[in-house]
Parts: C-alpha cells; sequence; structure tokens
C-alpha cells in the first residue's frame, strides 16, 4: 500500500534537523504482523518491518554531539 507521509524531526532547540512540515512523500511499507496460533483470543502485534532491496535508503540526518573543552 502506498501512502502519503510528512516527517519533520526537530532537535532539542525546536530547529528542524530532518524531513519538512509541508511536504509529503510517497511511502510504501511492508509491515508483518503475528498472532500465536495455539492462544485463540490473542492480540495481533507488529512483528517487523520489511524494506525491500529495490528500496532507495535515505541519508540519515547529521547528528550533532557536544564537545567537553
Amino acid at each position: 500500500m502506498s501512502i502519503l507521509q510528512i516527517l519533520a524531526v526537530y532537535d532539542r532547540f525546536g530547529r528542524l534537523s530532518h524531513g519538512s512540515e509541508v511536504i509529503a512523500k510517497d511511502v510504501l511499507e511492508y509491515v508483518v504482523f503475528e498472532k500465536h496460533l495455539a492462544n485463540l483470543y490473542g492480540i495481533w502485534r507488529i512483528h517487523a518491518k520489511i524494506t525491500p532491496a529495490w528500496a532507495q535508503s535515505e541519508d540519515l540526518s547529521p547528528r550533532t554531539f557536544r564537545v567537553a573543552v
């Protein structure tokens, strides 16, 4: 299933460090659910998310570090 998602990640000072507040991107996710068959009234849980080999991986946002002087 392909959906539109908006991702905005802020640092502790409130500055936008990754993504955008207004730009929505088309996202394709494969989510694997699990339920134990022995338990008739068991709950479904998220087991994993699968990223296909053909999907491009985006660069992660640069992290900030505090340097002791």
